[in-house]
């Protein structure tokens, strides 16, 4: 009896080792991979993979204000295959546009506890007095890997937070209620709950959410 339980110990000791020296490759979407969303405000929306290009996954995000601040339900963004940066937007005309705000990188692929990268944003701030474009850096970091429950079930899921660290409106955006953290699940293959930090407040701040439900296609061929 005194084994067993010693043996037992020792896998719960062993076992948030182990899942620290996990590492997530880049998911391979099909087209009708789905995701639907539910925040705190009992909104509901769905992201669907509607077409897969060379290098792109095209993906109809239907949120107001979801992970990637989409405000226009509907919008089309285009995700690189090989890491799922957020390169480009579909504007009304059906036509690219670099995206160059917060969010091109949330993923950015291999995942593994520990990994850190940076992005740089252009940020708009408009005001009566004042109008312009600015730099913002924000630094990601893979904090570690846990189990997390949703509507949709219990995963294990990388644990992400974000945060600006630099600007030339820096007092502003190292404060420490600007922040961002979300959860990835490789077997969902995209992120399962968001918890956002009430910096402006709303309507700007966008809403915790997490996965209600979820449809994935048999699996594609991994890109080279």
């Amino acid at each position: 009896m005194r084994k067993m339980v010693i043996l037992g110990s020792l896998i719960l000791f062993f076992a948030p080792i182990g899942w620290a020296q996990e590492r997530s490759e880049v998911p391979v979407w099909s087209v009708g991979d789905k995701w639907t969303y539910k925040d705190v405000n009992g909104e509901t929306w769905t992201d669907e993979v509607q077409d897969i290009k060379e290098d792109l996954y095209v993906v109809k995000m239907g949120g107001v204000r979801d992970l990637y601040a989409s405000w226009r339900r509907g919008s089309y963004h285009c995700f690189d295959k090989k890491t799922l940066n957020l390169r480009y937007l579909v504007n009304e005309n059906g036509r690219r546009v670099k995206y160059t705000g917060v969010g091109s990188k949330h993923f950015n692929f291999p995942l593994i506890v520990g990994k850190k990268w940076m992005e740089l944003t252009q940020i708009g701030f408009d005001n009566p007095e004042f109008s312009a474009d600015f730099a913002l850096f924000v630094e990601y970091k893979v904090e570690g890997i846990e189990e997390v429950t949703t509507a949709a079930g219990t995963r294990k899921a990388y644990k992400i937070y974000l945060k600006p660290f630099a600007s030339i409106f820096s007092s502003f955006y190292s404060d420490p209620y600007w922040w961002y953290r979300f959860w990835y699940s490789s077997e969902v293959k995209t992120w399962i709950k968001c918890q956002a930090g009430p910096w402006l407040g709303p309507p700007a701040k966008a809403p915790d959410a997490e996965l209600f439900s979820y449809e994935i296609k048999p699996m594609a061929k991994r890109p080279d």
